[in-house]
C-alpha cells in the first residue's frame, strides 16, 4: 500500500482497485470531481452543511451524503491554492460529515 497521489482519486483504474481492495462500492471518479466542481461553485462564507447538501443534491440527485463529503475532500486538495476561503468552507463541511458517520 504505497502513497496515493491526488491524481489517484480520479483514475478510474485506481476506483476499481480500491473497491476490490476493500469491498466497498466508489464512485465514478469522473462523478466525483463533478460533484467537487459544484461544491466549488455552490459553496459560500456562511452556508450551513445542510444547505450545501441541499444544493448539491440539486444537481446530483442520487449522491450520498458520504459521496459528497468525500468530493468535498478532493475538491480542497485539488483547489487549495485557487481559493483558500473555498477550501475551508469545504474542508469544514467535510470534516462535520465525516464526524458525524464515524459517530
Amino acid at each position: 500500500m504505497g502513497a496515493h497521489h491526488k491524481s489517484d482519486a480520479l483514475d478510474p483504474l485506481y476506483a476499481r482497485l480500491d473497491t476490490a481492495k476493500t469491498g466497498f462500492i466508489v464512485m465514478d471518479a469522473r462523478e466525483l470531481q463533478a460533484i467537487g466542481d459544484t461544491l466549488m461553485r455552490v459553496v459560500t462564507p456562511d452556508m450551513k452543511p445542510k444547505d450545501l447538501l441541499k444544493a448539491v443534491r440539486k444537481l446530483h440527485p442520487d449522491a450520498k451524503k458520504k459521496d459528497i463529503a468525500r468530493a468535498a475532500f478532493h475538491a480542497i486538495i485539488a483547489n487549495a491554492d485557487q481559493d483558500l476561503g473555498k477550501s475551508r468552507n469545504l474542508q469544514a463541511f467535510a470534516l462535520a460529515e465525516r464526524t458525524q458517520q464515524s459517530e
